[in-house]
């Protein structure tokens, strides 16, 4: 039996807390690792670039003309490439502009549902709609 040093005569008992050290307090920014992803584009302004440090990409409306989008409304747009991803992995997508939201279509084909939760606004084609980039599938 351990000796837990309890006082009979002071039955205060005294607690501490140690707290393991967080790995986050080492967190600087997260590694980026390239994904060998096949891409196919209509043309080459569709070719998805990551423009800023955290590997994500501008897409753009493929679509044949503006269209008007009230408030509301909801929409298909095409971003003009296909896309392979090997197993393991998905896109992730972010609108660009407030009010509007959006998620992948699931195919092959790169799709974005945008939704309108603001103020009409205008599609235009080559317009910027979202941001994507790559993460890993977790499975459990």
């Amino acid at each position: 039996m351990k000796n837990c040093n309890w006082s009979t005569e002071d039955p205060k008992a005294f607690v501490s807390f140690r707290l393991p050290k967080s790995p986050a307090m080492d967190y600087v920014r997260p590694e980026i690792k390239k994904v060998a992803a096949s891409i196919s584009a209509d043309e080459d302004f569709f070719m998805p670039k990551c423009s800023t440090s955290d590997g994500r990409a501008e897409v753009f409306a493929n679509i044949p003309g503006d269209i008007e989008l009230e408030h509301g409304a909801m929409m298909v747009v095409d971003c003009g490439f296909e896309m392979t991803l090997p197993a393991g992995y998905r896109i992730s997508a972010r609108g660009i502009s407030d009010g509007l939201f959006v998620s992948l279509a699931d195919s092959k084909r790169i799709k974005i549902s945008v939704f309108n939760g603001g103020e009409k606004c205008v599609l235009q084609d080559r317009s910027p709609i979202a941001k994507i980039w790559i993460e890993p599938v977790y499975f459990f």
